[in-house]
């Protein structure tokens, strides 16, 4: 239980400091990109498609995007920032 109080701890520290910023703009075009298709629920094998780039290319641009904004992968990118679309950016 202490675990699950320090997880709701960062997760509510990480929505106000990427609430109170421009959180996108903390990522390349290319990482914002990758994020965008992934919350749309595309797999990294269609956004590699999508974009013409490899899987791999995919997977190190998420990788940086969970680092930037301090969350833990695909599905808390989708839970944190919604749906992004052209607007967001």
């Amino acid at each position: 239980m202490k675990h699950e109080g320090n997880h709701r701890r960062v997760i509510a520290r990480n929505r106000k400091e990427n609430s109170t910023a421009d959180w996108w703009a903390k990522l390349t075009p290319a990482e914002f990109r990758v994020a965008q298709l992934t919350t749309q629920g595309f797999t990294n094998r269609e956004i590699s498609e999508a974009l013409y780039i490899t899987v791999s290319t995919v997977e190190q641009h998420l990788t940086r995007t969970y680092r930037k904004l301090r969350i833990e992968g695909r599905a808390r990118l989708a839970a944190e920032y919604g749906t992004m679309d052209a607007d967001d950016a």
